[in-house]
């Protein structure tokens, strides 16, 4: 409905939303590469201004906030981040580190890096509810059961016409299941949601009972007025828990049609108004398993990391080579084709896949098709023998960030 409502045009209403104050849209990495394991500067600048640059061009502004993939930092990013013009960044609670003095007001209050860029961090007791195995709401009887669904539940006859051309039984979105409890999912019961939704509704009003707890005590401890930032995957929302979408509308109505002495803010907003901000150097973290880049980089998927640190090597490389050159044509798209795949071979989504062992073969072979694709190019740049044919083709396949220049991963030196 959101789709035919919109034309399938969803940024135009979202540009709505923020420009009336409603609502504050940052950005991340251009293709989520966890910037700590980007060995060069040059990757850590393309990344990030890639992605500042279409952020502008879509909404007409500069983004204020940059969200780290994975909440991955270490202090490098902090000077390309100054250069693209954000103003705030969101860590893992132990970037704080041990030091009280730093410190003093913990998660509660926001930070400034020695460069001007603010920091909020994580605050664990308020994701708890939402994403604990043991605590969690999305894990309730009554909600939705995601793993039902009725493109495999269905009479094969019935459903073949709606599996596609290979008949393959697929996910279709139409899930008439709970999740009743236990794990044997051909014991699940019949979903009821106005059931759910009473539910999402006791779930927000316990959310928020805890919240307004958990300031009081903070209050009462540290004399202040916290800042209390909730960090959550939005694909929790909708499709994970079916019922996310109404637990959230429930709480926000519930702040205020109660008035409750709580309130929800945007970064800008808080940082329109808070006190000055403590300096503060955060530590390097994210919120991944163990706390730092162990998914990222293990004996799972180490193997991918030569082919992307060479390519990304020749891609600087030629940057350099080519980067005060009036190009046009051919060498042109090449050079900037060959720059979409190499931020492609960077995602962070391959080497996770590997690490939980979930489609590793296909991400495996991403990563070799973007590097490939790139070297390729670059090579035939370099030879002056570019195929037009492949690089079309490749730009349609590949055909994100269409004003995508090269020189984003020139040497900063040479500018």
């Amino acid at each position: 409905a959101m789709i035919h409502k919109y034309s399938g045009d969803l940024i135009t209403p979202l540009k709505r939303l923020q420009h009336s104050g409603h609502i504050e849209i940052i950005t991340t990495s251009a293709t989520h590469a966890v910037l700590p394991t980007l060995s060069h500067p040059e990757a850590l600048r393309a990344q990030i201004a890639a992605a500042a640059e279409d952020y502008l061009d879509r909404f007409n502004t500069k983004a204020s906030g940059f969200w780290l993939p994975e909440c991955a930092y270490d202090p490098r990013v902090l000077s390309y981040l100054k250069l693209a013009g954000f103003k705030y960044i969101f860590t893992e609670s132990h970037s704080l580190g041990a030091s009280e003095a730093a410190a003093k007001n913990g998660v509660y209050a926001s930070y400034r890096a020695p460069n001007g860029i603010n920091v909020f961090a994580r605050d664990a007791d308020s994701s708890k509810e939402v994403w604990s195995a043991k605590f969690g709401y999305p894990g309730h009887p009554a909600y939705r059961e995601f793993y039902r669904d009725l493109g495999y539940d269905a009479d094969y006859d019935y459903i073949r016409p709606y599996l596609g051309q290979d008949g393959a039984r697929r996910p279709l979105g139409f899930k008439y299941h709970r999740i009743t409890g236990g794990g044997d999912l051909s014991a699940k019961k019949y979903y009821d949601p106005d059931e759910a939704r009473a539910v999402a509704e006791s779930h927000a009003a316990d959310f928020l009972e805890r919240r307004m707890r958990q300031a009081d005590e903070i209050h009462s401890s540290r004399g202040i007025r916290p800042v209390i930032t909730g960090c959550y995957d939005a694909e929790l929302f909708g499709h994970w828990w079916f019922e996310g979408p109404a637990f959230l509308e429930s709480m926000i109505r519930k702040i205020r049609q109660e008035r409750l002495p709580i309130q929800l803010v945007t970064p800008g907003e808080y940082l329109n108004s808070c006190p000055e901000p403590a300096t503060l150097n955060p530590g390097i973290s994210s919120w991944g398993e163990n706390g730092y880049f162990d998914p990222w980089i293990n004996d799972s998927n180490d193997r991918i990391y030569p082919a992307v640190l060479s390519v990304t090597d020749m891609m600087i490389e030629t940057a350099n080579h080519f980067a005060n050159q009036d190009l046009t044509g051919l060498t042109l798209r090449a050079l900037n084709q060959a720059a979409r795949e190499v931020l492609l071979a960077q995602s962070s989504d391959w080497p996770f896949l590997m690490y939980i062992g979930s489609h590793s073969r296909y991400a495996s072979e991403r990563v070799d098709e973007h590097s490939s694709n790139a070297a390729r190019l670059l090579t035939e740049v370099l030879e002056k023998r570019v195929d037009e044919k492949a690089l079309s083709e490749l730009e349609k396949k590949n055909s994100l960030f269409q004003r995508m220049d090269f020189r984003l991963f020139a040497s900063v030196s040479r500018f």
